[in-house]
This record gives C-alpha cells, structure tokens and sequence, in this order.
C-alpha cells in the first residue's frame, strides 16, 4: 500500500491532538496535519520546548499554520486528566487524537514513581478516557471522520507481562499494554463510527532512546549508536503510519483495518520489514479478552486512586 503526505486531505475545520509532539515522529506528525489546515494541540511538559517546535514547523510551512502548545505532563494521571479537562473547555470537537509519547532507554528511578508504564500507558489511558466524551460528540455530528491512533511498537511481542523492572523489558511490556488498550478500546467504543487502531511506526532515529542518560552498558549504546541508528528511518518516514491511520480513508476499509503500511530499509547485514500488524496477530496474549479486560480495570482503579 502507497501511502504519501501528498495522500493526506484537506483537513480544514479538524481539531487534532498530538501527545509529545515537540520532536520526532510527534512534531513531523503535527506539521503535516497542521499542513493540511488542522488545528493541532502540540502537547508536551516544557512549553519552551513546544514553542521551538512550532518555529520550526511554521519556518518551513507558513505562520499561518494553526498550532497550540498544551502542557501534558503523562508521568501524572492526575495532571494528565486536567489536560483533557484544559482541552474540552478550549474546544467543542476532537476529531483527531494521536497518543504519540514513549521513552525506549532511560533513567525511570529519576521519575516520581520509577515508573515508565505511566507514561507510556497509564498516562495515556487518563489522557485519552476523559476526552471520550468530546471525541463521542463530534463522532455524533454529520460527516465527522473521529479517529484514535496509538503509537505502539512490533516489540509488544516481547511483552509478557505489563508489570517488570528492567529497562528494555517495560518498553516492551508498556507497548503490549497500548496493543491490549486499544483493544478493549475497540470495545468500549463500538457503539460509535469512531475509528481505534495501534500502528508500529518502524524502527525510527528519534531521541526517545536517551542515550546518553540511558542506563544500560557500553556495548548497548554503542550498537545502538553505530548499527541501530544509522539504518533506522528518519521521523519524517516514522510518521507516515501515524498519519494514515490517522486521516487517510482507506484505513477504514476492511483490508487495512488490521494492517498499516510501514517503510521498509536494507541495512548492511540484514533486511528490516516493518509489516505494522499490531492488532491481527503476534503474540498470543495480545487477542485475549481476560488480558484486556484486566488491564483496563488495572488502570481504572490507578485513575480512581489518582484523582482521590
């Protein structure tokens, strides 16, 4: 499937939010939406690092491009669910939600709650439920087009468990937790024309590796550095999964719906083919309704004891 910046439509009128869209796949995301005329919420913790993306995007698509900062800080439920709440008394649509943030290595003890499963899942969990009032009301309006995108990872394979504490392993694991919400977010929803999907963007040179904080061995950020790196996609290619499912119609059609188009590149010693299947297959546990089911009630109980 050829899909092309070029593919995206007019999207005058659209309101769009794109979590940790101040660099990477995030703020190539913003800028080709914004583009295309979208509003787009640029969020992120640091409103300085939010306004340099938005020079940059404006620099090479025009001032005119409509593009706000909304402060998200996903290491906190509860700050998480006051952005949402910030955001529907802002606007009174959201046709576009893109949960774009994640971390690959870093030093989660320096967080509050030694916890990357808040940032890549719980966090986006508060985000996402208390905005589904706003979504489920522009869905209701005639010819409304309201879609959720995740950005996971084909890594979620490696996910036995959402629950872990080593580095690499609760990437993983925090990925097969977005593939198992966005499962039961199918379900949650399925009384709406709300369109839900995970998409495995490839394997991109962006700065959620934290290198040079990671905590991991030489050898990791050397291969990292030296063989990773250089045959990995830019941000501007790992956005285009983001972005098709995100506004382009044929993800819609039951032929994709379980199958995003992902960029594919030859490296020195092996071949890297991104199929971007997140919700049709892999790992077993990833289609078991008893796994879903407890983690959304896992994290419903985390939002109740985090409002308290």
């Amino acid at each position: 499937l050829d899909f092309s910046y070029e593919d995206i439509p007019d999207l005058s009128g659209n309101v769009a939010v794109v979590t940790d869209a101040n660099s990477g796949i995030g703020e190539s995301t913003a800028k080709e939406l914004a583009r295309k005329g979208c509003k787009v919420y640029m969020t992120c913790r640091s409103e300085e690092r939010a306004t340099d993306a938005i020079a940059r995007i404006e620099k090479e698509i025009g001032s005119s491009a409509n593009l706000v900062f909304l402060e998200l800080d996903l290491e906190s439920m509860k700050k998480a669910t006051t952005a949402a709440e910030m955001f529907a008394e802002l606007e009174d649509r959201l046709d576009i939600l893109i949960a774009n943030a994640g971390l690959v290595f870093a030093d989660f003890s320096a967080l509050s709650n030694s916890n990357d499963t808040t940032i890549q899942h719980l966090g986006h969990f508060a985000f996402v439920k208390t905005l589904l009032p706003l979504l489920r009301k522009t869905n209701s309006e005639l010819n409304s087009d309201v879609r959720i995108v995740v950005v996971a990872s084909n890594l979620y394979r490696l996910g036995i468990s959402f629950f872990s504490f080593s580095t690499f392993r609760r990437y993983c694991h925090s990925k097969f937790a977005n593939v198992l919400f966005v499962k039961e977010l199918t379900e949650v929803l399925n009384d709406t024309n709300i369109y839900v999907n995970a998409i495995h963007p490839g394997r991109v040179k962006t700065n959620i590796q934290d290198l040079d904080n990671a905590p991991v061995s030489f050898l990791v950020k050397f291969l990292t550095k030296y063989v990773i790196e250089p045959t990995s996609l830019s941000a501007y290619d790992g956005a285009k999964a983001s972005l098709f499912a995100a506004v382009d119609k044929r993800a819609r059609e039951p032929s994709h719906k379980e199958k995003l188009p992902c960029p594919h590149i030859v490296s020195y010693c092996f071949r890297q083919l991104c199929d971007g299947v997140l919700l049709s297959s892999g790992k077993e546990n990833a289609n078991s309704t008893e796994e879903r089911k407890k983690l959304w009630e896992y994290s419903e109980k985390a939002l109740t004891e985090a409002l308290k």
